[in-house]
């Protein structure tokens, strides 16, 4: 446990929602350690002290190539990193009782660039317009969620119920590019001057700002609870289970790296150093926040003989509460050395700011079916899922990549000796491939025909493909109990 929460501070995926909880062998009709973020009614139904322990490599890649007027190229993430789950449950000898403890990640999003450019300031020759097309979307960012659950159940006879609780801890760092060009051209206008700014200038590097966020942090509380009955004994079971939602606020600090405009922008260049905004570096507080959805699972097994376990079993998952990251930053005025500046209290009016970044989500849900055969000592299955898109086209970007996928898997355990398993799984994310002609974000010199805050960030037409690769690796054990 102590290792895998070790592990933990690395873990991410590019996945949006990370289901494979425990890997092929968590389901909401669990009653082995995987039950406690599964279903934690489950707990009851088995019986003397269970763990289960895995560390699963993730590899990501998303790949983009653009469709722009003016800025097109092409654009990658890459990922790899290790998921962990780490479970136990006990009986503590009451028959009929369960008692659980986890450590998981169900939420967790990484990229960095495949093939970065320059930061704004360290361009030694001819600026690449047309490379690392999605540095205004991200540089490299991961968002996790590391959540440690007690849950306990108890079995009434015709049914089962648990419930536990959980504290998230959540984390949020990015590396991004910003528009800087537009500010400075409406600060420019406000002096009744003209800098002849267009918008075929707008992803210019030399007007951007580099924002490096830290790790932002929030901990906050959620819990489960679920219900498993078993009409046909040891043949059929029926589970349910609810996991509520949270609502996150990170706060950290932010580096803003500013670079300069070009000599011969008479106007543009007088501005950004008027306000201290040339080749500057400036310090800021820092929050983000969102929402994270609520989940509903269920599933049917079915045992038609102890050899066999079949299962059916499906979610949907409230994305719609993942609306927007709400960014702020304040504090500019006094982080910063005033006399670096001709007037920190102007800079900082114009620094400091609160702006939305459109999510959009939609409500989704997965099915899947799984079968796993018990032959002697020897564990095998698989499992094929189906998991639909939350990012409308209007959203997707590389920062907010979702599309539909068909994740296959495959599982092999092996009990060493009695009480005591080794497994390996493998699985492969297929993601659909998506176009988008209709990208809501934009953004423009021209004030009539801009577009409301959240969606004002360079727009994201294009072809966007991808795939997921987890292989884990599973140690779980039984002592006490029934064994069979």
């Amino acid at each position: 446990m102590f290792l895998l929460l070790a592990l933990a501070n690395i873990a991410s995926a590019s996945s949006l929602d990370f289901i494979e909880m425990g890997g092929p062998w968590g389901s909401p009709n669990s009653t082995d350690a995987t039950a406690v973020w599964w279903n934690p009614a489950g707990l009851a139904a088995g019986s003397g002290t269970r763990f289960h322990a895995e560390g699963a490599g993730v590899f990501a890649a998303i790949d983009w190539e653009r469709d722009d007027p003016f800025y097109g190229g092409s654009d990658g993430l890459r990922t790899a990193a290790v998921a962990p789950f780490a479970g136990v449950a006990t009986d503590l000898g009451i028959d009929g009782f369960g008692l659980g403890a986890s450590l998981s990640v169900p939420f967790a999003r990484a990229g960095k660039q495949a093939d970065p450019i320059p930061f704004v300031r360290d361009y030694t020759g001819p600026i690449p317009f047309d490379g690392a097309a999605g540095r205004y979307h991200t540089r490299d960012a991961g968002i996790q969620v590391i959540q440690a659950t007690l849950a306990a159940g108890y079995d009434f006879g015709p049914i089962a119920i648990g419930a536990g609780g959980g504290l998230m801890f959540s984390s949020w760092t990015a590396d991004i590019d910003n528009v800087l060009i537009v500010d400075l051209n409406d600060e420019i206008e406000e002096l009744n001057q003209d800098p002849g700014y267009t918008d075929d200038m707008i992803e210019d590097p030399r007007y951007a700002t580099t924002a490096e966020f830290g790790h932002l942090r929030d901990t906050v509380f959620t819990f489960n609870v679920g219900i498993q009955a078993e009409p046909i004994e040891d043949v059929l079971t029926v589970s349910a289970a609810y996991h509520h939602s949270a609502n996150l606020t990170h706060t950290g600090e932010v580096d803003l790296h500013f670079s300069c405009p070009p000599q011969d922008d008479t106007f543009g260049r007088f501005g950004a150093e008027a306000f201290g905004l040339c080749n500057t570096d400036i310090n800021a507080a820092a929050s983000v926040a969102y929402g994270l959805p609520s989940r509903l699972y269920g599933g049917v097994k079915l045992t038609p003989t102890p050899m066999l376990d079949l299962e059916l079993m499906g979610g949907i998952v409230t994305w719609s509460r993942y609306t927007d990251f709400d960014v702020k930053l304040s504090d500019v005025e006094t982080r910063n050395d005033p006399a670096d500046f001709n007037d920190i209290d102007n800079t900082a009016e114009l620094v400091n700011q609160e702006r939305l970044w459109a999510r959009d989500n939609v409500n989704t849900g997965w099915v899947a079916i799984d079968g796993k055969v018990y032959i002697q000592d020897l564990t095998v299955g698989a499992r094929v899922t189906y998991d639909g898109n939350a990012t409308p086209n209007a959203a997707l970007m590389l920062n907010n990549y979702d599309s539909n996928k068909v994740i296959t898997s495959a599982m092999a355990e092996y009990r060493v000796w009695d009480g005591l398993s080794v497994g390996l799984s493998y699985s492969h994310y297929f993601l659909f491939r998506r176009t988008i002609t209709d990208s809501g974000f934009g953004v423009t010199i021209d004030p009539e025909n801009r577009k409301e805050d959240r969606w004002f960030y360079p727009q994201a037409n294009g072809v966007y493909t991808g795939s997921i690769d987890r292989v884990g690796l599973v140690v779980r054990g039984q002592f006490g109990g029934n064994t069979d």
